[in-house]
């Protein structure tokens, strides 16, 4: 059985929020939750690549 994998947040929602707000909060705030999907993802495929 292979692990229900979780949705992955609307990245369109993000990229539009990030356009419409350019102040340097939110496009730390965007780069950051940016990073940590890419962590969590390539994370997801080293775990289902071991087991």
């Amino acid at each position: 059985m292979r692990p229900r994998r979780r949705m992955p947040p609307d990245i369109t929602f993000f990229l539009s929020f990030g356009e419409s707000v350019d102040t340097p909060l939110i496009r730390a705030v965007f780069l950051t939750l940016l990073i940590y999907q890419a962590i969590n993802i390539s994370y997801l495929y080293v775990l289902n690549g071991i087991y």
